[in-house]
């Protein structure tokens, strides 16, 4: 698996990413001090039967739980009697787990009939707070039922500590028919794409200067770019279908790679290797962070074998026992949007009870067991109230053109289970646009560099 970084060689790589902003704000300030601007991330979660959205900021929502629970003494019990209902759940998920996941659920109920008298309070940041909570006992709620759902299936025998032996996903089995590529196959694809520009209309001009001041020569997509052409040329696929497929193909990888240099993703990314960090100190030695700049592979929701499941990603993994845990994910559209919410919720799904491909020493990709992330925390008794931290959930990251519609959200998320948009740094139509007419000059190339 390429783009996969573990240890420190993972904070080596958030460090690389930063630099690589840092050159792009040098070469163009105002273009991404317009999107920092312009692309305030949003935090889009489902309410009920619609959904809503908040700035995602610095809350600090957790510090607001000691001054509610002076004015409504019951708080404090009601938030340590959910987590402790909520701890047992995931802990003992076999025979006990019926009771248990009532108790749980009544725990939540107890909540819910204390919001009234929290609001008939005068405490500041009250709506915020019960928001936040609200949030809080619909995930850990959703991840028990599953933990129960999938304890239920390997008849006691939990699933996270065994990883299911599932064939190769077809593109890592297709990476020994790969054409091997250089940084001077990579750079030979970036010179095309100046070439290109430089013949290019004033309007296409503009967008693909805008794609270099993102992507130097030295940007790894040119070689990935490299190797899909060198596929292309040792199958002989030179026809107009051909080119089209290509031309997909880039939209893809350019909106990866684009996504990945953005202001607030770059920023966004950084925060969560700290918090990595953090977490693998609270959870002790054989633990480390593994950064994945592609996409990881992992078992489906139904039928065998390994499909995508992100197309970036952060984690925090133990190669003792296999398992490992997503801390932050990244997910990006430059096409419809419709499903966008469906497949975030199949993934949270399948982070409970399935196993992923992820890199080792070596950049060699191995078979872990995947847990959700409260899931890990609790059965290896790291106290999300002590932890010094406000956010303990998996940050689900979607980059895009425009967000999902209200529609999507309401029906597609699971309760609980928060979306990060961020708006991508380039609308769809126009990294279509620059996409088709990089594979029509990379075929152009091609052609004339024929014998």
């Amino acid at each position: 698996m390429s783009g996969g970084a573990a240890g420190d060689d993972a904070l080596k790589q958030l460090g690389k990413l930063t630099g690589l902003l840092d050159a792009v704000h040098d070469l163009d300030p105002v273009l991404v001090e317009e999107i920092i601007l312009t692309a305030l991330p949003v935090r889009l979660f489902r309410k009920g039967g619609r959904a809503e959205a908040d700035f995602l900021l610095e809350t600090g929502v957790r510090a607001l739980a000691g001054q509610l629970a002076k004015e409504e003494g019951q708080l404090g019990e009601v938030m340590a009697d959910f987590y402790r209902r909520f701890r047992l759940v995931v802990r003992h998920p076999g025979k006990k787990a019926p009771f248990l996941l009532d108790e749980l659920q009544a725990a939540g109920a107890r909540w819910r009939e204390l919001r009234p008298r929290l609001r008939s309070g005068r405490a500041e940041g009250v709506e915020e707070f019960i928001t936040w909570f609200d949030r809080e006992v619909d995930e850990l709620t959703a991840v028990a039922r599953r933990t129960r759902r999938q304890a239920q299936r390997s008849r006691g025998h939990s699933a996270q500590h065994q990883p299911a032996q599932a064939r190769k996903p077809k593109a890592t089995r297709a990476k020994a028919d790969v054409p091997a590529t250089t940084e001077e196959d990579g750079l030979r694809i970036y010179e095309t794409f100046l070439d290109a520009a430089s013949e290019s209309s004033p309007e296409m001009f503009a967008l693909m200067e805008r794609i270099s001041c993102f992507l130097p020569h030295n940007d790894p997509v040119w070689r990935r770019i490299a190797e899909k052409a060198a596929s292309m040329k040792k199958a002989g696929s030179l026809r107009p279908k051909d080119i089209e497929d290509f031309a997909i193909h880039l939209q893809g990888v350019l909106g990866e790679a684009l996504a990945l240099r953005h202001p607030w993703v770059g920023h966004l990314m950084s925060e969560a290797g700290v918090r990595a960090q953090k977490l693998v100190t609270k959870l002790g030695k054989g633990w480390r962070v593994v950064v994945v700049e592609s996409e990881v592979y992992a078992t489906k929701t139904r039928g065998s074998g390994l499909g995508q499941l992100y197309d970036a990603s952060l984690w925090i993994v133990r190669d003792g026992k296999r398992e490992a845990a997503p801390l932050w994910i990244m997910e990006v559209k430059s096409g419809s949007l419709s499903t966008a919410p469906e497949q975030v919720r199949k993934s949270f799904f399948r982070e409970i009870g399935g196993s992923a491909r992820l890199p080792v020493a070596g950049g060699e990709a191995q078979q872990f067991a995947v847990s959700n992330l409260r899931s890990l925390l609790e059965r290896n008794g790291v106290d999300p109230a002590a932890s010094g931290l406000d956010d303990l959930s998996t940050q689900r990251l979607l980059v895009a053109p425009r967000p999902p519609t209200d529609r999507a959200l309401s029906r597609g998320l699971p309760k609980g289970v928060a979306i990060d948009y961020v708006q991508s740094v380039m609308p769809q139509a126009e990294i279509r646009a620059v996409s088709t007419y990089l594979a029509r000059a990379i075929k152009k190339a091609e052609s004339a560099a024929a014998p």
